[in-house]
């Protein structure tokens, strides 16, 4: 007994062409079974034999050489257990993992659900995500994320490329922009509600929300999650495994930036919509890119040998295409890595100094207790912010210094390399003497 990794396939047969499908699979040590058919009006039967998953594509294939129609009368099933004296021995032949090429259309085609139902669940989704945002809450972002249907159209977008099906195609990329589009009016809409009836603190600034700021600066690390859940998505579709997880992976790569984007057109703050923008497509391309080229990788084609060519050549455009328009939003990825990278070296240059600078024997009346810096990088770069420094001293009573400030802001500015603005707060420490 066999539980598990297996199929059932029931397949249609002319007279004519029985006899040499019948020893094909007694040549691959195939258990079967025939009866005779009566529905179709001829001389037809029907054989049925179970295979390992991973064998189905192999043997249909060899039995298509040997006078199987393609579109023979076909159905596979999943069976629960196989009693068969030759199934362990096809499980050592047939290594391959990955399931058939059929069977992977039909996963993928089931995947990508009705319009209406994706729609509705995408709006849901989305007005979740857009309430974890605005509650700052990683949990039910996550939830958000649950009942996301978003893996189902990027798998059929790239299926459809590799096995050159343009109406699987089609059907994924339609999906896809619909999606995208409905989830930033969908959180938008919320948001709009939410903040006319007074649901959030008034004047809430939602750049100060850890869960918003964090998509407002993409960096590089956030392609890699976009580029993991397209590889385990297409693996896991490929292997015919569950893939709710990865699905909500996926979804996690673009449901909130497209929320973020929708809080940005509420709140009229374009950078917030740009941040969040170029986070979403990035995802979306890299996941798009990644998938296509796992299925290609494990050897999914048409079986046509024409289309092959034809899916070679379109998918090998579809690639180039994709990869030149991720290349241009990486380079935004990369600069703003870098930007973040040196804004983080900044202030540890500035923290260093302020040190430094209290260290000097003219210095030694003074204690430097905390040294704290205030700068949003989207302001300094766009709007030329200048960074404030606020350094929290403890000092006597009697010490006066009025020019301690602007000779900190000279000296700060000169070691950092950029100009700041230096704000003093004294600790004023009072001692008594007993004798």
């Amino acid at each position: 007994y066999v539980i598990g990794i297996m199929r059932y396939l029931q397949i249609l047969l002319s007279e004519d062409k029985r006899d040499a499908i019948l020893r094909e699979l007694e040549n691959n040590s195939v258990d079967y079974v025939v009866t005779e058919e009566t529905g179709h009006g001829g001389n037809s039967s029907v054989v049925s034999f179970a295979l390992p998953k991973n064998a189905v594509e192999p043997v249909l294939n060899r039995l298509r050489r040997v006078g199987l129609n393609k579109d023979a009368f076909t159905i596979i099933l999943k069976p629960e257990i196989v009693n068969a004296r030759h199934f362990k021995d096809l499980l050592g032949l047939h290594k391959k993992k990955e399931i058939a090429q059929s069977e992977l259309k039909a996963r993928a085609e089931e995947m990508a659900p009705s319009l209406s139902t994706f729609l509705i669940m995408t709006a849901i989704s989305a007005i979740i995500a857009t309430t974890g945002l605005l509650t700052n809450s990683a949990a039910v972002i996550i939830g958000a994320m649950v009942i996301a249907p978003l893996m189902g159209p990027a798998m059929a977008t790239s299926v459809g490329t590799v096995v050159s099906d343009t109406k699987l195609f089609l059907r994924g990329i339609k999906l896809q922009a619909i999606g995208v589009v409905v989830a930033i009016i969908s959180a938008a809409a919320f948001a709009l509600v939410v903040k006319q009836a007074s649901l959030i603190p008034f004047g809430l600034n939602i750049t100060t929300i850890p869960e918003v700021r964090s998509r407002l600066i993409p960096d590089v690390l956030s392609l890699f999650i976009a580029l993991g859940s397209g590889i385990a998505a297409a693996i896991s579709l490929s292997r015919g495994v569950s893939s709710v997880l990865v699905g909500a992976m996926i979804a996690v790569a673009l449901v909130p930036p497209a929320a973020t984007v929708g809080l940005g057109m509420v709140w009229g703050i374009p950078l917030v919509m740009l941040g969040a923008g170029v986070l979403l497509l990035v995802n979306l391309l890299a996941m798009n890119i990644v998938s296509l080229l796992v299925f290609w990788y494990l050897g999914y084609r048409p079986e046509n040998i024409v289309q092959s060519k034809s899916a070679r050549i379109s998918t090998l455009r579809r690639v180039g295409a994709l990869i030149v328009m991720l290349a241009f939003l990486s380079i935004i990825l990369a600069s703003v890595t870098y930007v973040s990278y040196e804004s983080a070296a900044f202030e540890e240059r500035v923290k260093k100094e302020a040190k430094e600078f209290f260290k000097q024997p003219s210095q030694k009346k003074y204690q430097l207790l905390e040294t704290k810096i205030q700068f949003r990088i989207v302001d300094v770069i766009f709007f030329g912010e200048v960074p404030k420094v606020i350094l929290l001293v403890a000092k006597d009573k009697n010490v006066h210094q009025p020019e301690l400030a602007k000779q900190l802001d000279s000296y700060l500015s000169k070691k950092a390399d950029y100009p700041v603005d230096v704000q003093l707060r004294f600790l004023e420490v009072a001692e008594s003497r007993s004798k």
